[in-house]
């Protein structure tokens, strides 16, 4: 052969050559698949018969195998093989020997053909074994497995409109060629913007463009995640699958403009995927950020107003079936599930209003008749922000289609605040809709008035009203005053009242004069609207300038339900048809409807940042009920220390009797005076009386008694007042959701109070692996342990530990308190390797009682700082004080003191009392009892003399499982959450972050569901704020308590940390930088070296860390995202001397007056107020680290002189103010505009 007939060959590729270059890759499963249709388009005869390689004396296996593979023998009806000939070729089944025809042939005579795929059992599968389960020549093990492999190669699926359903195998592979982005995390799944082979989307939904629209991939949660064998979990997952691959399905068949396309339902083994158009502006939240102040225009407005009408058209066909379908509500409608898909404006606007579309239909709820007419219906995974308030008070009414009627008020009503006043004010409005505790609520609030609790819509939603009612764009008849009379008096309207039938036709309903409008109703408003606009086109917008209006300005009294309520059923009559009597309309809950209040004098409502709501929301305690461990540790107690029988006769009055606690949503109103007068005949009457003390008296007249499971609130109170516990005895239906506890506890250090403490360490041994394990390589024993002994030999003596020998120890977190000390000095450690004087009248009952408690556990080892680290000048603090991280994240245990106040407190003295009724014959058995609330984990623990000590922050973070002793009870805190001696549980995220066995995991999140990392900097900048204002006995340990903590804070935002400080060669050094001394310290204390325990190395703490200071700091509260940081001109500090290298400005001056300069502020470490503050100042510089950065709208390199710029106040060492030295200390921190700072001299300098 020439080199003609290479180049010939070359130029004709073979068919498996043809195959491999038409593949293409997954970028979902990184796997390679063939396109659909190039199976048909690629084989023909001669190119198979030349991959059959068949010899010319075998003609006729040739004809027989083309015949098979293109679907002419005999027996095809249709069917062919060539996907199973392609398959065979990928696997790699040879020519020679026949091998890839007699496969062929194998398949022919088992009648295996396309059709037949995907073949997911070979075994008994006669292609490949005969019936004695050999297998068949030519088929070996391997090629079996490449073939099997292989074949989802050619069977990807195909999306079409007709079939909009696909059940996959396993193997099956996505045909996704591209992804774009990350996944976007929303509440029950993970969306992905990808693109479909074109081969396998024959119905594209195309973009304005005309070019192809991508695919938002939905990934659902509840599948992926929850990988579960119960039964009913199961059963579960999959009616909801089923509900909402229904609810697309019917939308799919509607094609509405403003309802996201949708594309398909893949089920693919344990996974579940939803397929729609993708939404290339994003949502509704994300257009109004990204166009922070609309400039508007007549068509700006009507094209606004457009898309309006057509969500509300969209709804309206989701609630009336009018395209002769069934009928559905959304239930869950949010800016956030209202997508933007891009088009061309209809006119002159700088901004181009993309056309709405509502998604995220999973929530749909399917009616085959009127909502009306039917009971409630359960739509468990709703945004509850925007739900109306019946979702709330009206629980066993059901849920009509008027539902999705408020949640569009709430949308509409902040679109017209963006149109108006741009994103700012809009952001403002929203974190200003907040409940009594200042977290993120409803748009409605339940007040209590003198008939009783009142439902009304939240006062902060009202008095914005008002005040966009003043806007001259509100003047007139124009667009924005009707839509918002459309919001006021048709959509955000609490009563939803009883529908009135149109011609006896429920499918057609009116509503309630003054009641909240159906659909079809707002539809007639809205057409409206769209009529004025088409006969005048000022009436969409008057034209008038808005350059020079200020922000939306909206003052409350800040009380809720005071002020009159602009959206009642009443300010919707003519004024001649007002009463001027408040309405109310009881529910099925008592409460009722608030439509008038008194007019106060309005207050404006402090601001909160997004950080400190969400930490406000974090920091809730929930109570829940936990029977299993609770039956299984009540059953081995002693019951007549537990249950005590009643030592006199429960007096109870007539309506006490009554009362029935077990009762679901059991809620008791009353009045003081009522309490007053019946508290010295009825035993429960006094007990709520006595609850009562923290109320003031002269203003509160009413209370109500709420039970939220087990626990009891007085007016909503954040914490219970009562709790109710149960016996085992106690097992009637409606009493399972009281938790089986102990009313009495028993004794201290009784057996039986050791069994719970015991079962507690058993219980998270057991079932808690994430406190227990540790890898090998972390475990660290101390230096030195006490030897308990134990309860039979209580011999004590300090014990010398070996580097290779892991022992299970108890570590006691305490308080030293005044002296004197009991320690371990050089002069007595071999005393103490002997014997350690446990009986002496000397050895302080906090170290006997941990002592005793040690045994009492099960364990050998003990760990007591003052025993097990030698003291005084030539101890070893200095060395085990490093290893501190070690030693408490390596006990099996800790043990605290919470209720002492210095080592000779005790922690094993008796508990306060709490007083408990047992009300019989409620809940069955023995009754229930009625409990003071004693759960108080916070005030006991986390508020105790112990947790006020600087080295006891470290210690709770690094210890995986706590026991702590309070004058109360005894509480149990792991990874898991915090247990009552009382057998309450107890769980608060915020509180749990540092209760985490494996610190700072719970914070961090996870790979699928990581924290925000801005977040985390939040935290932990509040943190070293709580660190600060801590006690210590020696101050200088200040910089040491908290170093393994700060350690794992580092690593987990891969910095370097030291001294409070972050660095990640990015913006953590300038922003931890940017300290401050708190509000309540006149002044902050330099920590002079040598001021700390004698004999102890005191590390220099350079002057730019608030460890060198003693008292209370903060953060500069400074967006995330919002300065530009000056990260060149500050080096790493972490080199010899820990000298932060900076770039040191003079300043230019000072203002006469610091009262009235916008962004201007000086906090001196050293203190000082007011204009004399800034005497000196001339001898100050200035390190500026961050500017603010300009905001959209502003121009990027707006001037410097112009930019807020945050900036140390530093100033030269005394020492070197005559020399040549540059070498400065920091006094302070600042920000001010540019034009008070020296551009032009630049020196580079020293801060220690």
């Amino acid at each position: 052969m020439d080199f003609d007939d290479l180049e010939q060959e070359a130029a004709n590729p073979s068919l498996s050559e043809e195959l491999d270059s038409a593949l293409a890759r997954s970028a979902f499963d990184n796997v390679y698949f063939l396109p659909e249709g190039l199976v048909d388009e690629l084989l023909n005869k001669e190119n198979v018969r030349a991959e059959l390689g068949c010899p010319s004396d075998k003609r006729k296996v040739e004809e027989t195998a083309l015949s098979f593979i293109f679907g002419e023998d005999e027996n095809a009806n249709g069917d062919r093989a060539k996907k199973l000939f392609v398959i065979a070729l990928m696997a790699g089944i040879p020519a020679d020997n026949l091998k890839l025809a007699r496969v062929m042939g194998r398949f022919l005579n088992a009648n295996i053909r396309d059709g037949s795929l995907p073949i997911k059992d070979t075994v008994g599968n006669s292609a490949f074994y005969d019936p004695k389960g050999s297998l068949l020549a030519p088929w070996s093990g391997i090629m079996i497995r490449n073939f099997i492999e292989k074949q989802w190669t050619v069977i990807a699926p195909v999306f079409t409109d007709q079939n909009l359903r696909h059940k996959l195998d396993e193997g099956c592979v996505l045909p996704i060629v591209e992804k774009v982005g990350g996944l976007e995390e929303g509440a029950f799944g993970e969306v992905m913007q990808v693109a479909i082979h074109e081969r396998h989307n024959l119905n594209p939904i195309l973009k304005h463009d005309g070019t192809r629209a991508h695919v938002a991939l939905k990934i659902i949660k509840s599948a992926v995640y929850q990988k579960t064998t119960d039964p009913d979990k199961l059963e579960d997952l999959k009616r909801e699958w089923e509900r909402e691959v229904r609810a697309h399905i019917a939308m799919r068949k509607i094609r509405h403009d403003n309802i996201i396309e949708f594309m398909a339902a893949v089920e693919r083994g344990h996974e579940r995927y939803l397929l729609f158009r993708w939404a290339e502006g994003g949502n509704l939240r994300n257009f109004w950020e990204a166009h922070p102040r609309p400039a508007l225009s007549r068509s700006f407005v009507k094209d606004v107003v457009d898309q309006i009408y057509g969500l509300a058209d969209a709804l309206d066909v989701l609630h009336s079936g009018r395209y002769g379908g069934d009928s559905y509500r959304h239930g869950d409608l949010k800016p956030e599930n209202i997508l933007c898909v891009t088009r061309t404006a209809s006119g002159p606007s700088e901004v181009h209003v993309p056309i709405l579309k509502i998604a995220d239909m999973g929530l749909a709820k399917h009616h085959k008749v009127a909502t009306s007419l039917r009971p409630a219906t359960s739509m468990r995974y709703t945004t509850t922000r925007y739900e109306p308030p019946e979702v709330v008070f009206k629980l066993n009414l059901g849920r009509s289609r008027r539902y999705d009627m408020w949640s569009l008020g709430c949308v509409i009503l902040e679109k017209i605040i963006w149109l108006l006043f741009g994103h700012d004010s809009l952001q403002e409005f929203n974190s200003k809709i907040v409940d009594q505790d200042g977290d993120p609520s409803h748009w409605f609030e339940k007040n209590t008035g003198d008939t009783g609790p009142r439902v009304a819509v939240h006062f902060h939603v009202r008095d914005t009203i008002r005040a966009l009612e003043t806007d001259q764009e509100y003047s007139g008849d124009t667009a924005v005053r009707d839509l918002l009379d459309i919001v006021k008096t048709k959509l955000l309207v609490v009563d939803i009242g009883d529908a009135t039938a149109i011609g006896g036709d429920m499918s057609n309903p009116k509503s309630k004069v003054g009641s909240r409008v159906y659909s079809q109703e707002l539809m007639e408003s809205l057409r409206e609207l769209v009529r004025k606009g088409a006969n005048n086109e000022s009436y969409w917008y008057s034209g008038r300038s808005r350059d020079r209006l200020p922000k939306l300005i909206v003052t409350s009294d800040g009380r809720q339900g005071k002020q009159p309520s602009l959206l009642s059923p009443e300010s919707a009559l003519p004024p001649q048809q007002r009463t001027g009597i408040p309405i109310h309309v009881r529910d099925a809950d008592n409460v009722e409807i608030d439509h008038e209040a008194e007019i106060s004098l309005p207050v404006p409502v402090p601001k909160e940042s997004r950080f400190q709501l969400k930490t406000r929301r974090l920091d809730k305690t929930e109570f829940t009920v936990d029977n299993n461990f609770a039956s299984q540790l009540v059953s081995r107690l002693d019951t007549a220390e537990i249950f005590p029988a009643t030592e006199q006769a429960l007096r109870l009055c007539a309506k006490c009797q009554q009362i029935d606690l077990c009762q679901r949503m059991f809620s008791l109103e009353e009045t003081l005076a009522e309490l007053d007068m019946s508290r010295s005949i009825c035993d429960f009457c006094k007990m709520r009386w006595e609850v009562c003390h923290q109320l003031d008296r002269n203003k509160v007249t009413k209370v109500v008694f709420q039970r939220q499971e087990s626990m009891i609130t007085l007016n909503e109170s954040s914490l219970p007042v009562l709790s109710l516990c149960r016996g085992l005895e106690t097992n009637a239906p409606e009493a399972k959701v009281i938790q089986i506890g102990l009313p009495r506890l028993p004794p201290i250090a009784s057996n039986s109070h050791y069994s719970i403490l015991r079962k507690w360490l058993r219980e998270c041994d057991e079932n808690h692996k994430s406190c227990v394990t540790k890898p090998i390589s972390q475990i660290r024993s101390p230096t030195r342990l006490i030897d308990v002994g134990t309860t039979t030999a209580p011999h004590a003596r300090l014990f010398d530990t070996k580097p290779d020998v892991m022992l299970d120890y108890v570590a006691l977190s305490h308080p030293w308190g005044a002296e004197p000390h009991f320690c371990t000095y050089r002069t007595n450690i071999n005393q103490h390797r002997q014997e350690i004087p446990v009986t002496s009248s000397d050895f302080p009952d906090n170290f006997r009682h941990a002592i005793q408690t040690t045994r009492e556990l099960g364990l050998r080892y003990l760990w007591i700082d003052s025993i097990c680290i030698i003291q005084g000048p030539d101890g070893d603090f200095d060395v085990e004080a490093k290893r501190m991280e070690h030693v408490f994240s390596s006990a099996y245990c800790v043990i605290a003191a919470s209720s002492a106040r210095g080592q000779r407190d005790g922690f094993l003295n008796p508990r306060k009392e709490r007083q408990f009724l047992q009300l019989p014959g409620q809940g069955g058995g023995d009754g229930l009892y009625v409990c003071r609330f004693i759960d108080n984990f916070k005030e006991h623990v986390l508020e105790s003399p112990l947790s006020k000590r600087g080295w006891v922050l470290q210690e709770r973070a690094l210890a995986r499982r706590t026991i702590y002793f309070t004058d109360w009870q005894a509480y149990w805190e792991c990874g898991h959450g915090v247990r009552c001696e009382t057998m309450t549980k107890v769980h608060n995220k915020l509180a749990s972050f540092l209760g985490d066995a494996n610190f700072p995991s719970k914070l961090s999140g996870n790979r699928k569901n990581p924290t925000d990392r801005g977040e985390k900097i939040r935290f932990y900048e509040d943190l070293y704020g709580q660190y600060s204002r801590l006690q210590f006995t020696h101050i200088t340990d200040r910089s040491i308590a908290i170093a393994g903590l700060e350690q794992r804070m580092a690593r987990d935002l891969g910095a370097q940390g030291r001294f409070g400080i972050f660095h990640d060669g990015q913006s953590l050094l300038p922003r931890s930088l940017l300290w401050r001394r708190g509000k309540e310290e006149a002044a902050l204390l330099r920590i002079l070296p040598g001021s700390g325990r004698e004999g102890s190395y005191n590390p220099h703490v350079p002057s730019w860390s608030w460890m060198a200071y003693g008292g209370g700091i903060d953060f500069f509260d400074l967006p995330l995202g919002g300065v530009d940081w000056r990260v060149q001109e500050i080096q790493d500090p972490w080199g010899e001397g820990n000298g932060l290298s900076v770039l040191a400005r003079r300043f230019k001056g000072m203002p006469a007056s610091s009262a009235g300069q916008q962004d201007f502020e000086i906090v001196l470490d050293a203190g000082g107020e007011g204009d004399g503050m800034l005497e000196g100042w001339k001898d100050w510089r200035c390190v500026v680290v961050g500017s603010k950065r300009a905001r959209k709208g502003q121009t990027a390199t707006m001037p410097s002189d112009e930019r807020t710029h945050y900036f140390l106040v530093i100033t030269p060492r005394k020492k070197d103010l005559d020399g040549d030295e540059a070498v400065y200390e920091r006094m302070g921190v600042g920000k001010m505009a540019g034009k008070f700072i020296g551009g032009n001299e630049v020196s580079r300098v020293t801060v220690y």
